[in-house]
């Protein structure tokens, strides 16, 4: 289990987390603990996943993130969607030297060009061993995986204005706007999972309706979100968008074989039958009727 995502008791009395609002305190929780953390503090976490793991709205995501960068918890690359929590290192310091260099490769396969890195290897470059000079060796090592980086950001901003759109369409202003459309729904996005280059696959409920079927023991959702954190967590190991499905499948097939499940796990996305209301009550023939109650036969 990792143990890079500590949270010291000194936190609640910081007088930075003090003049957080609720929200900000949440969010910073969320970056130092969280399922897509690193032990460097620096990692990809476009807004969507935030929204997907809090359950909040992406506007809510966005003012708790500007509290968070008002008051110099973290800092975030608009361009390549990687956020830096800045004192995580200074919290999680490396405790021997496979750490150092663990942490020394997770901040050189950062995107070249990160907003933040500047700063980044100012604080904590000594500690990890990286100067000036190496970070731009160092990014030109690993920036191959990355050749098609520019496509794939766009893509991600294509992604995320298309969230915002969808967030938008849920105020009353714009549904009293909007004219009923005679298009069948699209099924409801259930996890994003991270691609190699920047990109994400969206998993929806159609999708894993067919997996729910082949793999009645396990858990869907909850086996996609751990996939997710483990894709997060071993960025050399992403898949591309026609692996990623493939790569569901044999992560389902095998938590198949493991399953002690002896009735199908019941899936987050299914919701109990509504229960007939008014029911009649069942008929029951007159000649039955009689010869149960003898009584009732006139003399």
């Amino acid at each position: 289990m990792r143990d890079y995502g500590r949270v010291y008791v000194s936190f609640w009395s910081s007088p930075t987390i003090q003049a957080m609002s609720d929200d900000g305190k949440l969010l910073a929780l969320y970056l130092m603990t969280g399922p897509h953390t690193t032990m460097t503090g620096a990692f990809r976490l476009p807004f969507a996943y935030v929204a997907d793991d809090l359950g909040w709205k992406v506007e809510r995501v966005s003012k708790g993130f500007a509290e968070l960068f008002r008051n110099g918890f973290a800092t975030a690359c608009e361009r390549s969607k990687w956020v830096w929590v800045r004192k995580h290192l200074q919290w999680n310091r490396p405790e021997n030297p496979n750490q150092v260099k663990a942490a020394r490769k997770q901040v050189l396969s950062v995107p070249a060009g990160c907003a933040w890195m500047a700063d980044f290897i100012d604080l904590y470059g000594e500690l990890l061993g990286i100067d000036k000079g190496s970070q731009s060796k160092g990014f030109e090592t690993v920036s191959e995986p990355f050749r098609n980086q520019d496509q794939d950001q766009d893509q991600d901003q294509d992604q995320d204005q298309e969230f915002l759109r969808g967030a938008a369409s849920d105020s009353p202003q714009s549904a009293a706007s909007e004219k009923p459309k005679a298009t069948e729904p699209e099924s409801p996005a259930l996890v994003s999972l991270p691609l190699v280059g920047g990109g994400a696959a969206t998993i929806t409920v159609a999708d894993a309706q067919p997996w729910a079927e082949t793999y009645p023991g396990v858990d869907i959702k909850a086996e996609l979100l751990r996939m997710r954190t483990w894709l997060d967590a071993n960025p050399t190991r992403k898949k591309t968008p026609r692996g990623i499905r493939e790569f569901c499948r044999k992560w389902l097939d095998r938590e198949q074989n493991k399953s002690q499940a002896k009735t199908p796990v019941r899936q987050a996305w299914q919701t109990d039958q509504p229960k007939p209301r008014n029911q009649p009550p069942p008929a029951v023939r007159v000649d039955d009727w009689l010869t149960a109650r003898p009584d009732n036969i006139p003399h």
